[in-house]
């Protein structure tokens, strides 16, 4: 590529630099200092691109470039395509290249746009964008050199460089077109004086078309450029009109705008003061009903400590009566034995009296007869007895094994109650400590008068019969009622365990019926606050509008004032606020729908959540109905059980009793 001279390069790189800024690309323009920044066809693809979309991309390679060239010379201006040769050597060449370019930036589009930014340059700068103009409109319509010969770019040089020096001449430089063609006369007067030479006249024929043809050019250039500033000047009028009518319509929209921004405001406080007033409502509801949960609740703890002490109350006595019972019964027995025993002993008198007035008979001698009818009598009275002993040992058979039944079906209700109660002694530890011990002193006590009373029997027993063993069973039998009378002390601390536990459920259902209260309370005062928060997001969202709506007479006051780049600037940036407020607005719109669900599946929650209280409490009742049931049953029953054993204990034999004892002895213990 040949250097060409400074002045060319410079106008091509300072026309290009400027012609750049004005593209419509979102990327920033390329730097271009020097004409070797221009060497490259990227810079040429994205000028043809902002003038012609159409013909050209901005991305494009030397063959689609050609190829964009050819087809919009053939379709815009020339009408026949651009030889294959002559683009060939532009893409070689920048100055070439960007020749074409600036035929392209007449003939596209923006015209109005690129000649405006060329008739900005100076004078200089303008003459050679002319010059190369019109080579390059030569070149392409075929009045030049366009034949392909390998002479053709030096004749064109040679043409130039002759146009040049006959125009040094002149100070005023090439502006007059007389001027140019004057000197192309002299040139080929001074020509035709001597010999021409081979090519000369050529070149000279050439030169002198050239110079007519720019003449014609620059004529056309001019007579469009006055009728181009005589459009602009009739649309700057026209645009002038509308812009008036565009401000007395953005004054009535701007006036409408206020009155409905003060219709809007007035609306909104009253809203507001309506929302307060609600708010202070509510709030004193809410303060009144907390007063009447803290009355209710100390009501409520002050019955719950009245049941409790009357529980404790009944408790002591409930505790004492039974013991005393078998206090009562113990002695009755004691005194029924005491009389069998008595009459016992007078019966042995009255045989010892027998025997010894027989003995007295049999020593003196009378009558063998009597002593014969005696031991007749005695005889018949010892079968009776006989008889009468097994018929007990039958009958006190019998009521061994209905005892064993009964006593199987208490250790089986006993173990029943056991496992209900287990759950509950570690929540009373601290009442049950306080009444085993008041339990255990008494027990203690029955168990010290209980010892006493078998060992004064036992010596009396001794005393009167050592071998008698009705004697020994009834010891046994004593014993066994002290291991009953423990069982049935241990029935009657799992009773208080009962009630205690009872008392605990019923101020656990109290306090579960303040906390339904509040949480009552709470839902209410959690709707007043979702009302707020609805409220304050109307408030805002007709905010947003009002923004959206100062912002849409903006834009139609700017779209009024178009034509102008500032204007079109400032047109995108309101349409990109419009967009964002428009963007905005839906956003708050969606919070507030989220807002509303999450509402409402709280409530529901709130609603199952009163609704399990609700069953809960009902079951609550219940067992508590129950437990009483069973404490009344409890209450009643050990005492008569416990009287049924010890009457049907007294008559086991020893073999039973000692057996009895042994089962006893490890269900008191297991238990």
């Amino acid at each position: 590529m040949k250097a060409r001279r400074p002045t060319d390069s410079e106008a091509l790189v300072t026309w290009a630099r400027g012609a750049l800024e004005l593209g419509q690309s979102s990327r920033s323009p390329a730097s271009v200092e020097r004409i070797d920044d221009l060497a490259s066809t990227s810079v040429a693809a994205r000028l043809l691109a902002d003038m012609d979309p159409e013909y050209f991309k901005a991305s494009m390679s030397d063959d689609e470039l050609k190829a964009g060239l050819s087809r919009f010379f053939e379709d815009v201006d020339f009408g026949s395509p651009v030889p294959a040769k002559t683009l060939d050597r532009a893409l070689k060449d920048p100055e070439k290249l960007y020749s074409l370019v600036l035929v392209v930036a007449a003939k596209c589009p923006r015209h109005e746009e690129y000649i405006t930014h060329m008739m900005s340059l100076s004078e200089s700068v303008q003459g050679h964008i002319r010059q190369r103009i019109t080579w390059a409109s030569q070149l392409c319509d075929g009045s030049g050199p366009s034949t392909g010969s390998e002479d053709s770019d030096g004749e064109l040089r040679y043409k130039k460089r002759h146009h040049k020096k006959s125009l040094t001449g002149s100070p005023e430089g090439p502006h007059d077109e007389g001027e140019h063609m004057d000197t192309a006369s002299s040139v080929k007067s001074k020509e035709n004086r001597r010999w021409p030479r081979s090519g000369e006249l050529k070149a000279a024929m050439s030169a002198n078309a050239a110079a007519a043809t720019s003449a014609s050019l620059s004529q056309h250039f001019i007579t469009s450029l006055q009728e181009e500033v005589e459009r602009l000047q009739g649309e700057k009028s026209r645009l002038e009109g509308a812009l008036a009518d565009a401000r007395n319509e953005l004054q009535k929209g701007h006036q409408a705008l206020l009155d409905t921004s003060q219709h809007n405001e007035e609306k909104g406080l009253e809203r507001e003061e309506e929302f307060e007033r609600q708010l202070t409502k509510v709030t004193g509801e809410k303060a009144a009903l907390e007063r009447r949960i803290a009355e209710e609740k100390t009501k409520h703890e002050e019955e719950t400590t009245g049941l409790r002490k009357q529980l404790e109350g009944k408790t002591e006595t409930a505790a004492m009566v039974p013991g005393l019972e078998r206090t009562v019964k113990t002695l009755r027995e004691q005194v029924a034995e005491m009389d069998s025993l008595k009459e016992r002993n007078r019966s042995l008198t009255k045989r010892v009296a027998d025997f010894e007035q027989l003995v007295a008979c049999a020593s003196a001698g009378e009558s063998d007869k009597l002593a014969l009818e005696t031991l007749k009598q005695e005889n018949r009275s010892l079968k009776s007895e006989l008889a009468e002993m097994r018929a007990l040992k039958q009958s006190l058979q019998e009521d061994n094994d209905a005892t064993a039944g009964k006593l199987v079906a208490v250790r089986e209700e006993l173990a029943r109650t056991k496992e209900d109660l287990i759950a509950a002694r570690a929540s009373m530890s601290e009442s049950v400590a306080t009444l085993e011990g008041v339990s255990e002193a008494a027990s203690r006590e029955v168990l010290t008068r209980l010892e006493r009373e078998n060992e004064t029997l036992r010596e009396f027993a001794e005393a009167k019969e050592p071998g008698s063993s009705m004697l020994v069973t009834r010891i046994g039998n004593l014993q066994e009622e002290n291991d009953r009378l423990s069982d049935a002390l241990g029935k009657a601390l799992n009773q208080v365990r009962q009630l205690e536990e009872s008392a605990q459920k019923v101020d656990v259902a109290a306090e579960s019926m303040s906390s339904a209260r509040v949480e009552k309370l709470t839902d209410e005062l959690l709707a007043a606050k979702d009302t707020n928060y609805t409220l304050k997001a109307e408030l805002h969202s007709m905010q947003t509008q009002l923004a959206v709506k100062e912002k849409e007479l903006e834009l139609a006051t700017a779209r009024g004032d178009g034509g102008d780049p500032a204007v079109d600037e400032r047109v995108r940036e309101l349409e990109a606020q419009n967009q964002a407020l428009v963007e905005l607005m839906q956003t708050l719109k969606e919070q507030i729908i989220i807002r509303e669900e999450e509402t409402q599946i709280y409530r529901q929650q709130r609603h199952e959540e009163s609704e399990s209280q609700r069953k809960e409490e009902r079951l609550l009742v219940t067992a508590l109905y129950e437990l009483g049931l069973r404490y009344h049953y409890l209450r009643l029953t050990p005492c008569q059980r416990c009287g049924e054993l010890a009457i049907t204990d007294s008559c086991v034999t020893s073999s039973r009793g000692s057996s009895s004892r042994s089962s006893s002895g490890q269900y008191s213990t297991s238990h």
